[in-house]
């Protein structure tokens, strides 16, 4: 998640350019010098004063309803790139001498340029199928400015670039020139006062020589001037007035008739007659006794023309007057995120989205049905146990990999469930990989621990169910709480190293696998309680519902790092430098019972609960299972299920796009429709 948006809390007027060309631009192709000639030359300056940017990309530069620039913002926001998209606009890194890191500057405004022309940036030059002289969008932008953009982005490591100012050169002339309209364009009259002026004129003609006979041309029956039409009443135009903004998929209504410059003649008598529409109404919109109303399905600006009557008058023979309404319609922010696909042949490539369940023998549906092992057949746990995990819009928009990932399992000959989920950390160049790792290794631990036939090692089930028989014995607590700080210490530093060997193997820093990580160990008890255990690293967190006696409810705490909007990650010395601190980040609990058990990454638990303060609200964690149950319980397979907890997980929070990953534990009676 970025921390580099502090103009948010201080807003300066004008809209970052991927939210300003989602709302429409056709404006930069109409204009292009005007538009975009100030951004090259702004970097023309910049880097003629000897600096180099080293964040040109989308979210650094800010443009008014006008798609004017503001180049301060772009300014101060130089060398500060966010990690997300960094990676697009600077594939190769910000460079290192300052020629390089300029060089690099320019081909990041190409790639800027690419998004601006055909609405996404381009593909690395490894990946470029087609170029942008090729795309059809490009056809309406000057053809030498789009030859010298496909200079830019093609260009090998040593070839020259075009300077900015030959860049800003090809987009035409600047300023208010505008080209002469055509005749067959003019208002009636002016195309013959034009080609009469041009006629010779006889007079003039003998003042230099000889005179000549003037015929005039006779006109051909198409160019005869239409027969005269009889007079209509000349209706006032009245000045046109804005709407409220309307947005697509939204209830929309506006008393017209209450608006500045309506007219009122006639209003409220017994002959008034109503206003006549004109043009037609954008899809979805009704007009009715001075009410524009209805849910709009087309973005857009509209302009709708009203035409009004005076009371007790017949309208072709009084006039009355014309009104002009201007209506902006926004798209709906769901339907302005893309949807590209992650390249499936990228390092550590890993699918956009992930369903998981527990299937036969305790077994994960997704990959593991193959190993077999000797458990009572069909024992897959007395819980429903199902999980997903979806790439989030922020990554989805330009095509990046899905960072979240989980893990989950059921080892019947010692009745342990092992849940975990991780959050990769957004600015890391391999956090998908790091994630993906830490779950697996946990996991693999703890089938050491915990696996069928003789190697189960019982040490943990025996404290365990020793503590529940005594729970107010501080001894026996004592006793099953070092047990588990050794435990899933040794799981914790196994993923650890697991991830300094593969950073070591792919010549990679180790906080490239950044990665939170999040682990509940969950024990059936004799007497039908449980036995509970989580282990924390970093934000998202893990919690039960419907404890009976309303008994606390978070097994995991908040995890910030020194500043505000950080985390703590697996792979930072700190989490765990003493066995302090290991220590810390255990926490059990003995339940006498508990409808849903939860674990979620910060996608899903951000958007939900505010504060550190509504995140341990128990109220907070039972809206959210009662959100999620009704999604489930039409369904009567594991895969069904979770199919649906995916679909569940794109639910459209303003403001949160990240990654959403969340394992769910339940007994199969919360599953039970609710009888009526």
């Amino acid at each position: 998640m970025s921390s580099d948006l502090a103009f948010s809390k201080n807003r300066r007027p004008g809209q970052l350019l991927q939210p300003f060309l989602e709302s429409g631009h056709t404006l930069f192709a109409a204009e292009p010098a005007r538009l975009l000639g100030p951004l090259m030359d702004f970097l023309a300056e910049f880097h003629g004063s000897g600096q180099a940017h080293g964040a040109v990309m989308p979210g650094r530069l800010l443009l008014s309803p006008a798609g004017e620039w503001d180049v301060d913002f772009f300014k101060t926001r130089a060398g500060s790139p966010d990690a997300l998209e960094l990676e697009t606009y600077y594939p190769d890194g910000p460079g290192q001498s300052l020629e390089e890191r300029q060089r690099r500057d320019v081909r990041a405004l190409a790639a800027v340029l690419h998004l601006i022309v055909t609405d996404q940036p381009p593909a690395r030059r490894s990946r470029r199928a087609q170029r942008l002289a090729e795309h059809p969008l490009a056809q309406d932008w000057p053809a030498e400015f789009i030859e010298l953009l496909d200079r830019i982005l093609e260009a090998g490591p040593e070839e020259p670039l075009p300077a900015l100012a030959e860049l800003a050169a090809s987009l035409g002339k600047r300023g208010d020139n505008v080209q002469e309209p055509a005749a067959d364009t003019l208002p009636p009259g002016t195309a013959e006062s034009a080609a009469a002026a041009a006629e010779p004129d006889p007079a003039a003609a003998a003042a230099d020589g000889p005179a000549t006979l003037f015929i005039p041309p006779i006109p051909q029956k198409s160019e005869m001037p239409p027969p005269p039409t009889p007079p209509v009443p000349a209706w006032p135009l009245l000045p046109a007035v804005r709407l409220p903004n309307a947005m697509v998929g939204r209830a929309y209504a506006v008393e017209v008739s209450a608006l500045e410059h309506f007219p009122q003649a006639g209003a409220g008598t017994e002959n008034s007659a109503p206003a006549e529409l004109l043009t037609p109404l954008p899809p979805g919109l009704i007009f009715s006794a001075g009410l524009l109303s209805g849910t709009p399905d087309q973005a857009g600006e509209f302009e709708i023309r009203l035409r009004s009557h005076p009371g007790g008058s017949a309208p072709e023979n009084v006039p009355g007057a014309d009104h002009v309404l201007l209506l902006t319609i926004n798209a709906s922010p769901q339907s302005l995120w893309k949807n590209l696909p992650s390249d499936p042949a990228g390092k550590f490539a890993k699918p956009d989205t992930e369903t998981r369940f527990l299937a036969g023998q305790g077994m994960d549906g997704r990959d593991r049905m193959d190993k077999m092992d000797s458990a009572k057949e069909g024992d897959a746990g007395p819980l429903v146990v199902i999980g997903a995990s979806l790439r989030g819009r922020s990554h989805a928009h330009v095509g990046s990999f899905r960072d979240d990932d989980l893990a989950m399992d059921w080892f019947p000959a010692s009745a342990w469930y092992v849940l975990t989920v991780a959050d990769g950390a957004g600015s890391a160049k391999f956090a998908r990989e790091g994630s993906r790792v830490a779950c697996e290794v946990v996991r693999a631990y703890f089938e050491e621990k915990f696996g069928t036939g003789a190697g189960a090692d019982v040490s943990l089930t025996k404290l365990a169910e020793e503590h529940a028989a005594s729970p107010d014995d501080p001894a026996a607590a004592d006793t099953v709480r070092k047990e588990l700080i050794r435990q899933f210490g040794g799981a914790a530093f196994q993923a650890k190293q697991t991830l300094e060997a593969a950073a070591e193997e792919h010549q990679a820093e180790l906080r490239d696998f950044h990665t939170t990580l999040i682990t509940v160990l969950l024990h059936p008890l004799a007497d039908g309680r449980w036995f509970a255990a989580a282990f924390s690293i970093g934000d998202g967190a893990a919690a039960v519902t419907g404890v009976p006696g309303g008994a606390p409810c978070l097994l995991t705490r908040a995890d910030s790092g020194d500043y505000a909007g950080q985390t703590v990650f697996l792979t930072m010395d700190q989490a765990l430098a003493t066995p302090e601190a290991v220590a810390a980040r255990v926490q059990t609990a003995v339940l006498p019972g508990f409808e849903a058990l939860l674990l979620v990454t910060d996608g899903i638990s951000d958007p939900r609960f505010v504060s550190d303060t509504a995140l341990a609200d128990p109220a907070g964690w039972s809206r959210l299972w009662e959100e999620i149950r009704p999604v489930l319980i039409p369904h009567d397979s594991g895969q069904a299920q979770a199919e649906a907890l995916l679909d569940w997980m794109g639910f459209h929070s303003p403001g949160h796009h990240d990654d959403r990953t969340l394992v769910l534990a339940v007994p199969p009676s919360s599953l039970t429709p609710l009888s009526t």
